[in-house]
């Protein structure tokens, strides 16, 4: 069953992970301490290592808003130049 989202005291199916599961693109959401929080499947084979590696973890990059191109260093001595584009949520929502 999925997990259930309360909204204005109505209770909902949350959609959030299954279209942050479902994206193309790689998510990594990182806390204000620079801690990983979660990652998609795509992001886990854009870093080269699954999220159980990943989350808990520091990110590891400077944090600023906007877009930035980065080097990623992977397993195996490979490497990778992504962009990585930082979104502050809105202050007062709930994550």
């Amino acid at each position: 069953m999925a997990d259930l989202l309360v909204v204005d005291g109505i209770t909902v199916p949350d959609f959030t992970g299954v279209v942050v599961s479902a994206a193309p693109d790689g998510i990594v959401a990182v806390d204000d301490q620079g801690i990983i929080r979660l990652c998609n499947p795509a992001a886990e084979a854009l870093l080269g290592r699954p999220a159980r590696q990943l989350v808990g973890r520091e990110f590891g990059f400077p944090l600023a808003e906007g877009i930035a191109e980065i080097d990623l260093v992977l397993p195996r001595r490979r490497s990778r130049t992504v962009e990585m584009r930082q979104q502050t949520p809105p202050r007062g929502r709930a994550s």
